[in-house]
């Protein structure tokens, strides 16, 4: 896995288009692209000089700092997976002696709904999807009774193109634990 976007023609940032909510551009630095999504609408010349950090009107991808849930809110049925690994260790007299099965023995798992979307935000979805593939963790607030920050990453992403403008996409995603913000395969900015 890289560090680009390879499903989809992602055009440079310029600071003289009008860029509506959703739109994904990227920026290029010393042989990098950094990949941005606007999270609001009326987006001109809102991406700073040095065009490489988030602010209030883009999140770039890879950063880890940024909540997902501002930037995309699942729509429907978002259902969560607790499925603990244990180890059965069936003994002579008939008994059996149950362990745990490693470290993080109680994964959390999620699937997200997003239904109806448009096809700017189904694309800035798969977008990120693309980016992140199953190596990068990216933070989401899981929802009541859970109610806590953490860092997720991706296990699967199923799309469907119903007609113009009406899109459902479902992404499953796994609770992942990082070190210092930093995941598998992702380094701070």
């Amino acid at each position: 896995m890289g560090d680009y976007i390879r499903k989809f023609d992602i055009p440079a940032y310029n600071s003289s288009t009008m860029y509506n909510q959703y739109a994904v551009v990227k920026r290029t630095s010393t042989n990098k692209e950094y990949y941005f999504v606007a999270v609001r609408g009326g987006n001109t010349n809102q991406l700073d000089t040095s065009g490489l950090t988030s602010n209030a009107w883009w999140k770039r991808f890879d950063d880890f700092d940024s909540d997902f849930d501002t930037i995309w809110t699942p729509t429907y049925s978002t259902s969560v997976e607790i499925e603990p690994r244990v180890i059965n260790a069936a003994l002579d007299d008939g008994t059996t002696q149950l362990a745990r099965d490693g470290i993080n023995t109680i994964p959390l798992r999620y699937k997200l709904t997003f239904e109806n979307v448009g096809d700017a935000e189904a694309k800035s979805l798969l977008c990120f999807c693309d980016y992140i593939g199953a190596s990068r963790s990216f933070r989401w607030t899981t929802p009541p009774p859970y109610d806590k920050r953490l860092a997720f990453c991706l296990a699967g992403v199923q799309h469907t193109y119903q007609r113009k403008n009406v899109n459902t996409v479902n992404m499953n995603i796994e609770r992942s634990y990082v070190i210092f913000g930093v995941g598998a395969g992702q380094q701070k900015a």
